[in-house]
């Protein structure tokens, strides 16, 4: 993924809190579970009559709505299926052949660095 696929897409509110140490706090949380969040304080205009004067809120990018909400709890986690329930993981086969993998081991970590050191000997010793 790009940053500027993004660039131009809006920061929605996801929760309002009355204090900024809350709402740095839920900010962290997002921020600890991938998600980009910024906070700022409410402006006048949306604030509720008769309510706090000041509050703050949580903005994140809209495709992140979702799963912002479900980490702070707003909302019931949605239930995803696998990418594709036809392919479902399977363990490695207990029949491994461990003289290839010794063999191989014994070929990249001894034989390749003996045969090096062996040839450049042979090239500047002329």
């Amino acid at each position: 993924m790009d940053d500027d696929e993004y660039e131009d897409e809006p920061l929605l509110p996801v929760d309002r809190f009355e204090t900024e140490a809350l709402a740095n706090a839920a900010g962290a949380e997002l921020v600890g579970s991938g998600i980009g969040a910024a906070v700022e304080p409410i402006p006048a205009d949306e604030l509720e009559e008769g309510g706090s004067q000041e509050g703050y809120r949580v903005l994140v990018l809209e495709h992140e709505l979702r799963r912002a909400q479900e980490v702070l709890g707003l909302v019931e986690p949605e239930v995803r299926p696998p990418a594709n329930p036809e392919e479902v993981m399977q363990p490695l086969p207990r029949d491994t052949n461990w003289k290839m993998v010794i063999s191989i081991w014994f070929a990249a970590l001894i034989l390749i660095p003996l045969a090096g050191f062996f040839i450049s000997y042979w090239i500047f010793s002329r």
